[in-house]
């Protein structure tokens, strides 16, 4: 990569976020600096570098960096109309997810100060990856890859994890937003389904295999993650029974920095639940006692 190039967008972005120390002709030049940098073919690397935590740089020039890697994952992929540019070749697609693997990893603060539009940004890139890559032999390993990152000992880690399966659930059976989703729609619901139902639940429900939207497409067999009986859906809501109780317990606690991580985690766990529950069967909810759990939310928020 070019030390030039990479200073020249360092600076734009210090003069977009100078405020009112930069004159208007000169806040134009370095806003179409930085748009007409997401299509070098080079950004996503350099983007990888600006959001890193020990780049040096701040959270605004971070997330810019998050958004050159995003637009590369949404327009440089090789999927319908929207793309723009030369698409990326499987091997640069697959270093691409490794190193947004290892930033999630290693590359956001995990101490309690990393700014929650940073998390949100690393998410909804990594969001949109899966939504190109799985499920398909081009990311085999993702349950394992999330389920590493969500039972490590790091609060941010587990937030991280439960945002991209929350925006995942969004942008799939909510939101409509990303064109190559409704592409993926059937490959992408029958992944879901298959990791995020607990293990029996799958088995009862689609005892034939998963059939989703047309009921002349051939039902494909349901595929179980060694490791993942209880499925996300149940791990979120063990999670969320041990924070409740956890919380409940040190009332006394209420001003620390680890009740209050733990609130932040707690929030997250709902909302992905939240997102997710309208396709899981009402005989799971009953089954984990979810509506009895979030009465007992009260008296903890």
């Amino acid at each position: 990569m070019d030390g030039t190039v990479f200073d020249t967008i360092v600076r734009a972005l210090n003069t977009i976020y100078s405020g009112a120390s930069a004159d208007r002709a000169e806040f134009a030049r370095a806003q179409e600096v930085c748009e007409a940098f997401k299509s070098d073919p080079n950004a996503y690397q350099y983007g990888i570098l600006l959001a890193h935590k020990n780049s040096g740089h701040n959270d605004f020039q971070r997330h810019y960096g998050l958004a050159l890697v995003e637009h590369t994952v949404r327009f440089r992929w090789g999927w319908g109309s929207s793309q723009t540019g030369v698409a990326l070749s499987e091997g640069a697609q697959n270093e691409l997810r490794d190193k947004l693997l290892a930033l999630l990893r290693e590359g956001l603060r995990d101490d309690g100060t990393e700014a929650r539009f940073i998390e949100e940004k690393l998410a909804a890139v990594i969001s949109s990856l899966i939504i190109r890559m799985w499920p398909s032999e081009q990311w085999p390993t993702l349950h394992a890859d999330l389920l590493q990152l969500y039972n490590s000992a790091s609060p941010l880690k587990q937030q991280l994890v439960l945002t991209i399966f929350r925006q995942l659930c969004e942008e799939v059976f909510h939101a409509d937003r990303d064109p190559v989703a409704a592409l993926r729609s059937f490959d992408i619901t029958t992944g879901l389904y298959s990791i995020i139902y607990p293990t029996s639940d799958l088995r009862e429900k689609f005892p034939n295999g998963i059939r989703v939207g047309n009921k002349k497409r051939k039902a494909i067999k349901v595929w179980v993650e060694e490791g993942n009986e209880e499925g996300w859906f149940g791990r979120w809501v063990g999670t969320t029974r041990q924070l409740v109780a956890s919380l409940s317990a040190n009332p006394v606690e209420r001003g620390s920095g680890d009740y209050q991580q733990a609130l932040k985690v707690l929030g997250d766990c709902i909302d992905t639940i939240t997102a997710c529950v309208t396709f899981v069967p009402v005989t799971v909810v009953q089954r984990l006692g979810v509506l009895s759990l979030l009465a007992e939310l009260f008296p903890v928020v």
